[in-house]
């Protein structure tokens, strides 16, 4: 007896696409998770950026050595609550992790790899949920080209990761939206990251408000089955990351409390005094920070893209993001200039706003690209020898699909290769120039949609697809947002003279965040991370440290000042001579040692002599050295208020150099 088995043929081709399929699911997860390493040498991205005020070496001390500060300063500081920065437990766990597991350099940047894929992975996917997969690209490549990403990132300050979980836990949230199997999943994924942005920053807390309120109130409206289910989910997991955090807290800080901490501080920073010193009572400064352009002119363009689309309503995903960007800015334009909260004047704070923007953005982008991004599904369709006829157009539909998000790299390339040929973005204020810049951002959006709308999309595309008029037009305006959205963010301040009620805050170093030459930030990292180890470990509960530089050097030394808190363990402005405020400090403080430190070492015996009625001992010396930074540090005990001085376990010492001493790094950015 014979059988015949008539579908061998479809069931061999069946598996074999089954097969095809799976091979292009791995290949497209890993140019993913490879994107950021990848675009980190394409676009000579700044790997390390300047820290410009002592806060995020504040951080690192909490990330290399923990315990050591709370032995010192505990007694010192708790009824001010100047060891707040160790309450920011969801940037300082992960940190200290990488910190152990690679060293502190290596550690950096293996950290800020996790936070670049927990940026871009949510973004990638829903894009490509929404769009396709080459929009998912296009977000990648938006995420990634951002000099405020990339300088946030750049430090140890918490806005690092704030950003990241922000970005990752609002499209998490917007994912939930699309629906499927993995629609519980995105909704805990998303309570954990925004759950990481409260316990990271305090400034997040506003934006997680807002974006949970508007995720609620939509969900009333369109979404009301299983509501109570999914806001459960939300709180378990927040819930369950807080506990997960404590955990993780007092096995790596040595403390288990953050959140007493973190209300203490809030209560603290609230006080008019404090209010006084961090927020400007003016609004003058605003015109001269022209990166705060970019948010207001996304928000615009968002709407003008998605508003009023012909013969259809706005998606409940597109829906979401729009108005929880849109929100998101006024909540922190009121906080700014109505309530008294310094969020947009300091850009360690406005760039966890570049969350929202960045989605925004990139969604805004997806839709202007539609007639490319539907060339590239087209790709993909299967309708049997139609599709086998169409194989000679495959390669052309896959370059239409991938030109949208080429096109936002192109933008920063010809970015990069201008400043390295030295020509730079002009400085600029809001008027005459920025508000104009802006308004191009907005005038892209609205070509773009505009001739989209009202143009006919080609029958046969088969043909030189990338030349059609709602291509050119797509690309045209995917270009001039995202160039003018560029020059807004990287344009340098105006110079201007110190502002009557204002305080000053640094303006960010955006402008080389691409084609940026990380080196120098290098070797200062590598040379702060050393500065404890040096130090030692306190024998004792309330051993006080101090630290004595020049003030001529206090720029250049804010990194190993903040590793001992700055100016609050300075000994006096008067190095090397010892005044009274010195004196007093001492005293008060009843400070066991003194670290004094400075880039040529000048003066240091002059200074040990002015210490001498506090009974000072030069117990270790030593030139910690990378590349082209050396910093001079004697570590002295001040016998008259060390306890056991008598069997102190480090005798006077010869000069000692550490690192590498004279050997510059070339590395990519």
């Amino acid at each position: 007896m014979t059988t015949t088995l008539d579908d061998t043929q479809p069931l061999l081709q069946s598996r074999m696409a089954a097969a095809s399929i799976r091979i292009a699911a791995v290949f497209e997860a890993m140019a993913v998770l490879a994107s950021p390493g990848v675009l980190y040498v394409v676009l000579r991205l700044r790997g390390m950026a300047p820290a410009q005020l002592p806060d995020p070496s504040m951080h690192t001390t909490f990330i290399i050595d923990p315990r050591d500060i709370f032995t010192r300063y505990q007694v010192m500081f708790a009824p001010s609550s100047r060891l707040r920065e160790a309450a920011r437990v969801g940037f300082l766990v992960p940190a200290r992790v990488a910190y152990l597991l690679f060293g502190a350099v290596p550690g950096f940047f293996v950290f800020r790899y996790v936070l670049a894929l927990i940026a871009i992975v949510p973004v990638y996917l829903l894009l490509k949920k929404v769009y396709g997969r080459w929009a998912g690209f296009v977000g990648i490549a938006v995420v990634m080209s951002s000099p405020v990403l990339i300088t946030a990132w750049g430090t140890d300050y918490p806005d690092s990761a704030t950003v990241s979980y922000l970005t990752g836990g609002f499209a998490a949230l917007a994912l939930s939206w699309e629906g499927g199997r993995w629609r519980l999943g995105w909704l805990v994924g998303g309570g954990v990251l925004l759950t990481m942005a409260v316990w990271s920053l305090g400034v997040s807390v506003p934006l997680v408000v807002v974006l949970v309120a508007v995720y609620l109130a939509m969900r009333l409206r369109r979404e009301r089955p299983d509501l109570g289910r999914d806001l459960a989910l939300l709180v378990a997991s927040a819930i369950l990351a807080t506990g997960l955090l404590a955990i993780c807290s007092k096995l790596l800080l040595g403390t288990f409390n953050f959140i007493t901490p973190t209300v203490d501080s809030a209560r603290l920073l609230s006080k008019a005094s404090e209010v006084r010193a961090d927020h400007s009572a003016s609004w003058s400064w605003a015109p001269y920070d022209p990166y705060l352009l970019v948010p207001p002119a996304i928000v615009a363009s968002f709407f003008v893209v998605f508003a009023r689309r012909r013969g259809r309503n706005i998606g409940t995903t597109q829906l979401f993001v729009g108005v929880t960007g849109a929100l998101q800015l006024a909540a922190f334009a009121y906080l700014q200039f109505i309530g008294n909260f310094q969020d947009l004047e300091m850009h360690y704070f406005s760039s966890v706003l570049w969350s929202s923007v960045t989605i925004m953005l990139a969604m805004t982008l997806a839709e202007l690209a539609r007639p490319f991004l539907e060339s590239g599904v087209a790709a993909g369709s299967d309708r049997g020898p139609e599709r086998r006829a169409a194989e000679p157009a495959r390669l052309l539909r896959w370059i239409a699909g991938a030109v949208p998000g080429l096109l936002v790299l192109a933008v920063a390339l010809v970015y990069e290769i201008a400043y390295r040929a030295g020509l730079t973005v002009p400085a600029m204020t809001w008027a005459p120039w920025g508000a104009p810049v802006a308004a191009i951002v907005v005038a892209g959006a609205v070509l773009g949609r505009l001739t989209i709308e009202w143009t006919k999309p080609e029958g046969d595309r088969r043909g030189a697809a990338l030349l059609t008029p709602r291509c050119l037009v797509s690309a045209g305006a995917i270009v001039v947002m995202t160039a003018a959205a560029l020059i807004l963010t990287v344009a340098p301040q105006t110079p201007h003279a110190p502002l009557a009620n204002t305080v000053y805050d640094p303006p960010p170093a955006y402008a080389q965040a691409l084609d940026g030459n990380d080196t120098t930030y290098v070797d200062q990292y590598t040379v702060l991370s050393e500065l404890p180890g040096f130090v030692g470990h306190p024998q004792y509960q309330g051993e006080v440290l101090l630290t004595w530089e020049p003030n001529s050097e206090f720029g250049d030394l804010l990194g190993p000042m903040g590793i001992y808190h700055n100016a609050f363990t300075w000994v006096s402005e008067t190095f090397p001579v010892l005044n009274r405020i010195g004196v007093r400090q001492i005293r008060r403080r009843q400070a066991a040692q003194v670290l004094i430190m400075s880039l040529t070492g000048q003066d240091f015996a002059h200074a040990v002599k002015s210490l001498a009625r506090f009974q000072p001992a030069v117990v270790r010396r030593t030139i910690l050295s990378d590349g082209t930074y050396h910093l001079h540090a004697w570590l002295v005990d001040l016998r008259r208020y060390l306890r056991g001085a008598s069997v102190r376990r480090h005798a006077r010492s010869r000069p000692r150099v550490h690192g590498h001493r004279g050997r510059s790094r070339r590395r990519p950015g």
